[in-house]
């Protein structure tokens, strides 16, 4: 079994396909659906060019896959790449109401809260992710969820404590600045520029915005 596992993992490494994916399924099955094959399963699915299958079908399968906690998450964030925030949150809720500890889970469904314009939630689920995971990421999301309930102080006390790029941070698989919708859409500092000039602090405003390369339009 630890070499069919093997041979399965270099097969995903090279590309995913549709043979690669079965047999990680039948990998999945014979180790008793644990958690990290699972993993595998669901990257090697996602990955998978969207020409197999319609995307109705792709959540279904990945939904399906156990643990549930694992199986929604990735259906979860297909939806949510695919801008169904709707069905995404109903993805991430029972992804989370099966392990409600998982960092990841809740760091995708409060993004997915905040394209549904609901930032209360999305702050709500923020505040129960430790302060040791991803802390530069969980804080910059925490900030844009404290700027859509228009308390800017608050958001800017966070974002002044921030890098001027978020770096990439050792989180759950696929759940880094670089990959999917828990990407940034603007730097902390070009955030924290349209807060400084909302609050009609001009120099400091115009010293973040107007930097070479901050690349700064519309960062609000």
């Amino acid at each position: 079994d630890s070499a069919a596992v093997l041979g399965a993992l270099i097969d995903y490494q090279l590309g995913p396909s549709p043979a690669t994916l079965a047999a990680l399924q039948r990998t999945h099955i014979k180790a008793g659906g644990t958690a990290a094959v699972a993993e595998d399963v669901c990257r090697c699915m996602y990955f998978i060019e969207s020409s197999h299958g319609s995307l109705p079908e792709k959540v279904g399968q990945l939904a399906a896959v156990p643990p549930v906690a694992i199986g929604t998450f990735w259906a979860g964030r297909v939806l949510h790449e695919h801008n169904r925030w709707a069905g995404a949150l109903e993805q991430y809720a029972r992804a989370l109401a099966a392990d409600t500890s998982d960092p990841r889970t809740r760091l995708f469904y409060a993004i997915a809260f905040l394209n549904a314009l609901r930032p209360g939630d999305a702050f709500e689920v923020l505040r129960e992710i430790p302060g040791t995971w991803a802390p530069f990421t969980v804080s910059y999301w925490r900030a844009r969820a404290l700027l859509d309930l228009g308390r800017l102080a608050e958001a800017r006390v966070l974002l002044e404590a921030l890098p001027t790029q978020i770096p990439p941070e050792p989180t759950i698989p696929d759940a880094s600045t670089d990959s999917g919708p828990v990407q940034p859409p603007t730097s902390p500092s070009c955030v924290l520029g349209d807060i400084y000039a909302g609050e009609g602090d001009v120099v400091r405003a115009r010293g973040l915005l107007e930097k070479p390369g901050a690349d700064c339009d519309d960062a609000l």
